[in-house]
C-alpha cells in the first residue's frame, strides 16, 4: 500500500467515525418518574432515533448511540419478559459487579418509542421494573385525550463496560499502614 492509499484510507475511516458520532444522539429521560420505574437505576437515557438494539452492527447500536458517553459497551445477555410485558424482574447472574464498573439495562419496545438505557447502581444484582414506555416519556403515545397508555417491553438487553481494578490485600494493608504512619508523624509535628 502506497502512502497516498494509506492517507486516503485514514481520511475515509475518520470521516466514517465522525458520521457515526454525529448520529449518536441520546438524552436524559425527560419524565421525572421514568427512572423510578426500574429499581436501583442511577440514571436514565433514551435514544432520539434508535428503535432496535442491533448486535450485528459494527459498532453495536448502543455503542453507535454512545449511551452515557461510552462506546465500549459489551453485550451480556437478553431477557424476554414473562407475562404481559408491563412488569418484571431484572437480574444479574454471574458476579458481573466483580468484573465491570458499569452495567446498563436497555429496554426496547418498538413502534413509537426508542431505546431506553438505565444505568444500574453498583453492587445491586436484581430488582423490579415497570414498563418505561409511557406517554409521560413519549408524548406521542397520547391518544386524543388518553395519556395513560403504557406499551409493553419487548425485551431487556444487559450491557457492561469498564474493568474493576482490584487491590490485593497485602497492598491495601500496606496503604493503610502508610496512612497510619503519616498520621503519627503529623501528630508529633503538631505537638
Amino acid at each position: 500500500m502506497n502512502t497516498y492509499s494509506a492517507v486516503k484510507a485514514f481520511v475515509l475511516m475518520s470521516l466514517l467515525g465522525i458520521a457515526l458520532a454525529a448520529n449518536a444522539s441520546v438524552v436524559s429521560c425527560t419524565a421525572p418518574g421514568t427512572m423510578l420505574l426500574v429499581d436501583y437505576a442511577s440514571a436514565c437515557q433514551r435514544s432520539l432515533s434508535a428503535t432496535q438494539d442491533f448486535l450485528n452492527f459494527t459498532p453495536t447500536t448502543v455503542n453507535q448511540e454512545a449511551f452515557y458517553g461510552y462506546t465500549d459497551w459489551q453485550f451480556l445477555k437478553k431477557d424476554d419478559p414473562a407475562g404481559n410485558g408491563q412488569t418484571g424482574v431484572w437480574s444479574l447472574t454471574n458476579n458481573e459487579w466483580t468484573q465491570y464498573s458499569n452495567i446498563m439495562l436497555i429496554f426496547k419496545d418498538g413502534s413509537g418509542t426508542t431505546l431506553l438505557g438505565f444505568a444500574l447502581t453498583p453492587s445491586f444484582t436484581n430488582g423490579n421494573w415497570s414498563s418505561p414506555f409511557t406517554a409521560d416519556e413519549f408524548t406521542n403515545l397520547c391518544d386524543e385525550d388518553d395519556c395513560n397508555k403504557i406499551k409493553d417491553v419487548s425485551h431487556i438487553s444487559y450491557y457492561a463496560r469498564g474493568d474493576i481494578v482490584h487491590v490485593s490485600e497485602p497492598a491495601s494493608l500496606l496503604l493503610m499502614l502508610i496512612g497510619v504512619l503519616g498520621l503519627r508523624i503529623a501528630r508529633r509535628q503538631i505537638a
